[in-house]
């Protein structure tokens, strides 16, 4: 089997807990995995906590999420602005374990 060289358009999608899930690309760009990870601290959460969401504007793809209303929200760009601060860490956790190769993760 050969290489491939160019990233996937496969999607992985990550279970949260009580039916809902996230969906994210499997791969991202060499400008977008920069574009998030190049200010990377060692030991540094906080300043590391600063790269959640913009990880979760250039990964996510999808989700199966409900308001406090128990309403479906329809997944876009734009409705990441609007997650709770503990749903943005939670969700690049995964993310981050999988694009970054030291396994860094957000707490």
């Amino acid at each position: 089997m050969e290489n491939n060289w160019f990233i996937s358009k496969e999607v992985i999608r990550h279970d949260l807990g009580g039916g809902a899930w996230i969906e994210y690309k499997k791969e991202v760009t060499y400008d977008e995995f920069i574009s998030v990870f190049k200010d990377m601290k060692d030991g540094n959460e906080f300043e590391n906590a600063k790269m959640a969401k913009p990880l979760l504007k250039i990964a996510l793809v999808g989700w199966n999420l409900k308001d406090s209303d128990g309403e479906e929200v329809i997944f876009s760009k734009e409705k990441i602005d609007e997650l709770s601060a503990n749903a943005v860490l939670q969700m690049a956790t995964p993310i981050m374990t999988a694009y970054h190769t030291e396994k860094k993760s957000v707490k």
